[in-house]
């Protein structure tokens, strides 16, 4: 499962990441979020690096 962490600030930094092990998580896309939506193409980066780790 991918996660999502926001960062508050004045834009709209968001973190995608997974958990590897308990407590233990990889951070697998950073991005600047600019609408309501997650945009496709960062989750389906974040998919292909998850992918790529595994």
């Amino acid at each position: 499962m991918v996660y999502e962490l926001r960062i508050v600030s004045k834009k709209q930094i968001r973190l995608l990441f997974i958990e590897v092990e308990k407590n233990i998580f990889l951070v697998v896309n950073i991005f600047v979020k600019k609408s309501q939506k997650l945009p496709k193409r960062e989750f389906k980066m974040a998919i292909k690096r998850v992918g790529e780790f595994i």
